[in-house]
């Protein structure tokens, strides 16, 4: 109790006081000196003593009264009230925390928005990517591979019903899943349903050429995808060969370089884009048209290509650009993804569709604990038998669209665009007659150039932040850049110093008056 004392009447005595240093020069009263009793040695002994806590309270006093940072000095100011005090110490504490909380409000800022998306016109200084297709025949199964394919199956006691059971399931998708009927004793298990899919699956053939009669129509690429409304093929694209067949039987993990030879772009000075595929097998044959950065997705609106009738499609694009500045912010600050910044289990690449299909692996699950077989499959997870489609089959509004058809709300898949992105409208359909008759023909091409895009940029960098900080305690302290040094100043080499003087003697002791408190 009683240093507590000591250390109470201590502080009381300081700031009382002026600051230390401004007291040291002033020459002392010159005052009669007396021969001391012994009481009076005792007394000046122990006023002369140094206490930790009297030291610490002078040294700040020090810094308060010598401080840049405004309304600091007035605590420590002679001839102060106690009140004045403690108005002014409730000024800086307000003014201190008035100045976290804007700090704190424009770091949330730049930590949660700091790019925007404007509009940019110059349209001569970019090209446009061609839109991607995917063609999925509607004749999914080849009836002579069907035959050997049930042929080399053992222990078959209806074969009409196990090439029935192959013919639906070629054709399962998420719409039909509540239709699909089991056989008795299936000698095919639900891991092997994709490889008997595509042991059965019927080749689509076609032709196709540009309107740039200087390509090389082969070099267009050209890839068998399975997706989630079949086995189907894809042109022109830089992601369907991840969920290529054959890539998966690798079990290949690892990003195929794409060769830039093959991508189709157009520009207004070379006049219209189209691609033209024409003499394509098969009855009722269905057209999706996509990005060439994604993958053909279960929400995709399809056009169909009726037989022996040429299919026109002109579509309009919208391309999203991401600057390099935008590029070095974090993925929550630019709330995109680029494809190598991939989060996702069943793909090594990230893009929208992709996300989308493993949040809806994710639902089926949940759901009815096992996932399609037109999924990658990775681990032990089940692969949904007939039993597992008829339960998916009851949620196949909320997996199709990814919406709670009850509630009304959107899925949580969390599921961010990518960075650099084509999104494609249809402007223009109609079908015309094909006068060769040999097959069906669809065509898909731009005929007018977008005159704008879409461009990700910084709107509030890591400059903007320090500058807005920095006005913020300007505004509400009256610091800057040196004040912070000045307190770093203080309490490192200044403290060093002062323990110094201490230690040697060299700084004088405040005289406590009796009674100071």
């Amino acid at each position: 109790m009683q240093r507590l004392r000591d250390c109470v009447m201590t502080t009381a005595f300081v700031f009382q006081r002026p600051a230390p240093e401004s007291s040291v020069n002033k020459r002392p009263r010159q005052m009669p000196r007396r021969h001391p009793g012994p009481r009076g040695r005792a007394a000046a002994h122990k006023n002369s003593k140094r206490t930790f806590c009297g030291t610490a309270l002078e040294f700040v006093a020090l810094f308060l009264g010598q401080s840049s940072i405004h309304g600091l000095n007035h605590l420590v100011a002679e001839k102060r009230t106690l009140l004045e005090r403690f108005v002014w110490s409730s000024i800086v504490v307000l003014a201190i925390f008035g100045s976290v909380w804007v700090s704190f409000d424009i770091w949330r800022h730049y930590d949660g928005s700091p790019s925007a998306i404007s509009m940019e016109r110059n349209f001569m200084d970019w090209t446009t990517d061609m839109p991607s297709g995917t063609l999925c025949p509607s004749d999914r199964v080849d009836e002579e591979k069907l035959e050997a394919y049930v042929d080399s199956l053992k222990d078959v006691e209806d074969k009409e019903k196990v090439k029935n059971f192959l013919r639906m399931l070629a054709s399962a998708t998420y719409e039909n899943f509540k239709d699909m009927t089991d056989i008795p004793k299936n000698p095919i298990k639900s891991d092997e349903y994709l490889k008997a899919i595509l042991e059965i699956r019927k080749d689509l053939h076609y032709q196709y050429f540009t309107s740039d009669a200087s390509r090389d129509p082969n070099s267009v690429a050209n890839v068998v995808s399975v997706t989630e409304l079949g086995v189907c093929y894809t042109y022109n694209t830089r992601v369907a060969i991840y969920n290529n067949p054959d890539y998966w039987a690798q079990n290949n993990w690892s990003i195929v370089p794409y060769d830039t030879n093959k991508k189709l772009q157009g520009h207004p000075v070379t006049g219209p884009m189209k691609l033209n595929l024409i003499a394509i097998e098969g009855k009722d044959v269905m057209f999706y048209y996509h990005s060439p950065y994604d993958v053909l997705d279960a929400s995709n609106t399809k056009v169909s290509i009726p037989e022996d009738k040429i299919r026109t499609v002109q579509v309009k694009a919208l391309s999203t650009h991401t600057t390099a500045e935008a590029q070095a912010l974090s993925i929550k600050q630019r709330k995109c993804r680029f494809p190598d910044e991939n989060d996702l289990r069943t793909s090594p690449v990230y893009t929208f569709n992709f996300c989308r299909m493993e949040c809806r692996r994710r639902i089926a699950w949940r759901k009815c604990k096992c996932i399609p077989h037109f999924y990658r499959k990775t681990g032990r997870i089940k692969v949904c038998d007939v039993h597992g489609m008829q339960c998916l089959g009851k949620y196949s509004e909320l997996l199709t669209k990814l919406v709670d058809p009850i509630t009304g709300r959107k899925y949580p898949c969390n599921c961010l665009p990518e960075c650099d992105q084509v999104s494609f409208y249809l402007e223009e359909e109609d079908v015309k007659p094909n006068i060769l008759k040999i097959g069906a023909s669809v065509e898909c091409g731009i005929q007018n150039y977008p005159r704008m895009r879409l461009k990700r940029d910084v709107i509030f960098g890591f400059g903007d932040l320090w500058v807005s900080i920095g006005g913020t305690g300007g505004l509400f302290l009256g610091c800057s850049v040196l004040s912070i040094i000045e307190i770093f100043y203080f309490f490192t080499i200044r403290l060093f110093i002062y323990i110094l003087e201490i230690r040697r003697g060299t700084r004088p002791v405040l005289q406590q008056k009796p009674g100071a408190f």
